[in-house]
């Protein structure tokens, strides 16, 4: 949130930089935060291994934890900066260009925090091994030789006295040793040549595809720039709904390519399609809640976490508008990356890779057609994002019903129906406590005359009271419906409840 507040409102300095009159003052802080975000071009592939590595070896929680790392980084960072302008105020072009510095720096430490976090998980999890100092002195060596040599072998027996001696030192001279190599890697590669062919014949399409996204970014920029403010309002709206995405997503995504891939092999394609099966409804579960909570708080949330000084109403209400567009296509982008990863550990890239290409021409069209020919406006661009996110999504489902001899799509819908009813029950709950709320707190505070600053609080506690009413009537409806996903978890819980004597509940039979 504070990190929010830097930036500017649609409308603002952001909006003119996206055109060709974007100040000098901008283009400098935008110049300098890459000169200070460029080492996080070599941390990326660096983090990236440490995901593949501490996934391959069952650890998740540091994966899936440790991005969170960057945004405390940035909050930390963030927090030193309004503390500098309270005991020194600072001119206006100084303290933006000092705020720039404060973020760009603030996240480049962060990253390169997560870094070193999983690097300490990654040797903490290495398979042990004889430590180098053991064999560092002589003494060492000489017993580890000894110990490593074989058995005497016994006294071969006497050759007839038809057969001819043999010269064992002529036999040995006959054996020419093998070709030294003066590139140890040709080796290598030739012992590895199969697998390091299907490694890259999914790393390089999955590179691909995973810029192929950035494209697809600047392509809704491209088309914002001619909609004054909506650069700025795709901005914060992406903000808003990508902030819980990516922290579920990261829980989610992480553990499931280990899992897809070890379940690849032919003989384990029921087990294959039971874990998509459920990688599919947990990613419903916690998409479709967070969907029905945020979807009717839309411009309540916009309103407490941006609008102050010069972010007005109007704002709010652009900005909230493309955050209920963003919501509605939220479950099938995550479900998307679930299905991607499928493929990935299928060892396929070329299928990700071409509905990729497919879905940023097809984002393409549909955002000229929105601006330019149907006059949609902002959320038309966003429309556009969710439709070919949604498509992209069926497609892939489809390509991996085929892929793998079919899917019981027919046994998977109950689970789906479900988490459905619970969502239209959840949004149904929150639009109504927070409307009972709205209603209590304006009538108290034109009776009571309260500061603007408790009013905040009162919106900002009325908004949190309607989404954790949404979240337990989402809860209590799963169970009480018997989401087979959902029993487990909940089985934890009374046991949980039982061992601290909160409730004494039955247990399931």
């Amino acid at each position: 949130l504070h990190r929010a507040s830097l930036l500017p409102p649609p409308g603002g300095f952001i909006t003119d930089s996206s055109s060709a009159s974007a100040s000098a003052v901008t283009r400098h802080i935008a110049i300098s935060q890459l000169q200070q975000m460029a080492p996080c071009i070599a941390l990326a592939p660096l983090i990236g291994i440490g995901f593949g590595t501490l996934s391959a070896r069952g650890e998740f929680a540091i994966p899936s934890l440790s991005p969170s790392l960057s945004s405390l980084s940035v909050l930390a960072g963030i927090s030193s900066y309004f503390a500098l302008c309270r005991w020194s105020p600072l001119a206006s072009p100084q303290r933006e260009m000092i705020g720039g510095a404060f973020l760009a720096i603030s996240f480049t430490a962060g990253a390169f925090l997560q870094w070193i976090i999983q690097v300490a998980a990654e040797i903490r999890s290495a398979p042990s091994s004889q430590p180098l100092a053991a064999a560092a002195t002589p003494a060492a060596a000489a017993q580890t030789a000894q110990q490593q040599q074989p058995p005497p072998t016994p006294p071969a027996p006497p050759a007839p006295a038809s057969s001819p001696p043999v010269d064992s030192t002529r036999s040995e001279a006959s054996q020419e040793p093998p070709a030294a190599s003066w590139l140890p890697l040709d080796a290598l590669f030739a012992r590895h040549r199969e697998r390091l062919h299907e490694i890259f014949a999914v790393l390089l399409p999955a590179t691909v595809a995973s810029g192929m996204l950035q494209i697809a970014t600047f392509t809704d920029l491209f088309f914002a720039s001619f909609l004054p403010g909506t650069a700025a309002a795709l901005g914060y709206a992406n903000l808003l709904v990508m902030a819980p995405l990516g922290i579920l997503s990261s829980a989610l995504l992480v553990p499931l390519l280990p899992l897809f891939a070890r379940l690849a092999h032919p003989k384990d394609r029921a087990l294959l399609k039971d874990s998509l099966r459920r990688g599919l409804v947990m990613t419903m579960a916690v998409t479709l809640p967070m969907t029905a909570v945020m979807l009717p708080l839309a411009r309540p949330i916009v309103r407490v976490v941006f609008q102050r000084r010069s972010f007005d109403a109007s704002a709010t209400t652009l900005v909230s508008s493309l955050l209920s567009c963003y919501l509605l296509g939220s479950p099938c982008y995550l479900a998307r990356d679930v299905l991607v990863r499928l493929f990935y550990s299928l060892s396929d890239g070329a299928t990700p890779f071409l509905i990729s290409t497919f879905a940023i021409a097809a984002n393409a069209v549909l955002d000229f057609l929105f601006v330019h020919c149907w006059a949609f406006g902002p959320q038309g661009l966003v429309l556009a994002t969710a439709a070919v996110n949604s498509a992209s999504a069926v497609v892939l489902l489809w390509l991996a019903h085929r892929r793998m001899g079919g899917l019981p799509l027919s046994l998977w819908w109950p689970s789906f129906s479900i988490l459905l009813q619970a969502a239209a029950a959840t949004a149904a709950t929150v639009t109504a406590t927070h409307a009972l709320l709205s209603a209590a707190l304006t009538a108290a505070s034109h009776s009571l005359c309260f500061h603007p600053r408790w009013v905040w609080f009162l919106d900002a506690a009325a908004v949190g009271t309607a989404a954790g009413a949404g979240f337990l009537v989402f809860c209590a409806l799963v169970v009480a419906m018997r989401l087979p996903e959902a029993m487990p978890l909940w089985a934890r819980v009374k046991l949980l409840l039982q061992k601290y004597g909160i409730v004494k509940v039955r247990t399931i039979p």
